[in-house]
């Protein structure tokens, strides 16, 4: 894979003008599910887990659900640093409390939170030290008052050097204006009784718009997608982040089905993972990010109405996706 560790900075000094944009208009790639490369057929179940995934563990047993469910859990194949290095800047991250301790998971538990936090501080204080990161922390699971005070001591006793503090129009701040200050890091967090008690938390559904299209058709995810685009290009002086979901979920229908041709020895499935909607998806959605590039050439449009946009396996085809969403930061001219 070809790394992009440095990529923010990189674009700015080959295009001034791009340091000067305001963050909500930057093109940013981001993974859907970050912290789950660590998942199994060994990961046990997840409080996340659904209702239905529990109650067919009471008929076959949690390791067979493990085994058969980890392929659709997992979501993406590299850690969280070498997602950084190859270009991610945002990162999906959904926690939860398992044995006193805080996980990553998607139905099933993948990596310690404290680990993916390590990585991060890595990344940014070695590495990417010019770089900006968004950690949105949106789901947590099994987790009170103690258990969240537990993770913010976690997040600002690894990243505070760099977190940047909430203020009324941090969406439209610029790269020149944060290269200024030590900050790098945005945290949302999607718990407003925390964000109270933390003026350095972003609270999420405030500052973040990020819909879930909900879908395993590839061209109702693009439809949606589109008409998700025209809302927002439409928007000037965007005032808070937008997220472009490109990914499509598999449903219950969709699980079980895996599970059933698999006991039952009928003809294997076409899909049966994650990974294999991933490979499938990417290459219709790449040709999507580039239509949004012309579009933003054609009518002179300052940006291309793609702020953050996230996927699942972000590093197939040698990282096409995160390359094209990059893209979009570049006048077509350039690239």
């Amino acid at each position: 894979m070809e790394h992009k560790p440095m990529w923010m900075k990189t674009l700015a000094e080959e295009y001034p003008e791009f340091a000067n944009k305001p963050l909500a208009e930057i093109a940013i790639p981001g993974s859907h599910d970050s912290g789950t490369h660590n998942i199994s057929s060994s990961s046990p179940l997840a409080p996340d887990c659904a209702p239905w995934a529990r109650n067919l563990a009471g008929v076959l047993g949690n390791s067979t659900v493990q085994q058969y469910h980890a392929p659709w859990s997992k979501c993406q194949s590299y850690d969280v640093l070498t997602q950084l290095l190859n270009g991610i800047r945002y990162l999906d991250l959904r926690v939860c409390n398992a044995d006193g301790e805080l996980w990553l998971c998607h139905a099933q538990l993948s990596v310690l939170v404290s680990d993916v936090l390590g990585q991060i501080r890595q990344f940014i204080s070695e590495i990417g030290v010019d770089e900006v990161l968004l950690l949105d922390f949106n789901h947590f699971y099994h987790m009170d008052r103690d258990t969240h005070a537990v993770l913010c001591t976690m997040i600002m006793s690894a990243l505070s050097e760099w977190i940047c503090p909430v203020t009324e129009h941090t969406c439209r701040v610029t790269l020149s204006e944060l290269w200024k200050t030590p900050q790098r890091i945005l945290v949302f967090y999607n718990n407003p009784v925390e964000v109270a008690d933390h003026p350095w938390l972003w609270l999420r559904t405030r500052h973040i718009s990020s819909p879930w299209h909900n879908t395993t058709d590839t061209n109702v995810l693009l439809q949606r997608m589109t008409e998700q685009w025209e809302k927002w290009r439409s928007v000037d002086d965007v005032s808070y982040f937008t997220v472009t979901q490109s990914q499509r979920s598999p449903d219950a229908t969709l699980i079980t089905s895996t599970v059933m041709s698999t006991k039952s020895k009928t003809s294997p499935l076409a899909v049966k993972s994650t990974y294999d909607l991933a490979h499938e998806t990417h290459p219709l959605v790449c040709d999507w990010l580039k239509k949004r590039q012309e579009a933003m050439a054609a009518d002179g449009c300052k940006w291309a109405g793609v702020n953050i946009a996230i996927a699942d396996f972000v590093e197939l085809f040698d990282t096409m996706w995160i390359e094209g969403v990059i893209n979009l930061n570049v006048p077509i001219s350039s690239t």
